[in-house]
């Protein structure tokens, strides 16, 4: 009987160490993260006593080089408003100031979304990674109505990896 024990033991050992390794493993586990578009989801609503402001998420975007970042802009407040999305701060310092192939503002017009209304997308290109140094870099970001840094509600983190 306690040979049965040891068997089971060893044959969870193999199976453990083959599914660690098809993730990549602890040093390039990063690596096997998909490399495909991210989204993320920003709602403008009325600022109960200051007008329009923006939340949503997620708090943080994993992208890759050459890849798209799209969020989708839903316009609760009944007016026309213009959404935009400002680079706070990155590191490391030898990562360029704007992450995008697009130039800054990065700004998008958003209609009230009542009933089917169009989908409005604000979607932005990761810059090809060799303008960026070999490590992760990250970059803090404000999505704000635009003209307005008050009215911030979506200060989220952009992760691009190598």
């Amino acid at each position: 009987m306690e040979w049965i024990g040891w068997i089971l033991a060893a044959i969870l050992a193999v199976i453990a160490l083959w599914l660690y390794s098809r993730r990549g493993g602890a040093e390039g586990g990063y690596r096997a993260y998909p490399q495909v578009d991210r989204h993320g989801m920003a709602f403008v609503t009325g600022g109960g006593g200051g007008g329009a402001q923006v939340t949503g998420g997620p708090e943080s975007h994993i992208a890759h080089p050459t890849h798209k970042v799209k969020w989708k802009l839903v316009n609760a407040t009944g007016a026309d408003q213009t959404v935009q999305l400002t680079v706070l701060s990155h590191t490391p310092s030898t990562a360029p100031d704007n992450p995008f192939t697009q130039q800054p503002p990065f700004t998008q017009a958003v209609t009230p979304n009542v009933g089917n209304a169009a989908k409005t997308y604000l979607t932005l290109t990761v810059r090809p990674a060799a303008d960026f140094p070999n490590v992760e870099c990250k970059y803090t970001y404000a999505m704000h109505i635009a003209g307005t840094n008050s009215s911030t509600g979506l200060d989220p983190e952009l992760d691009i990896w190598p």
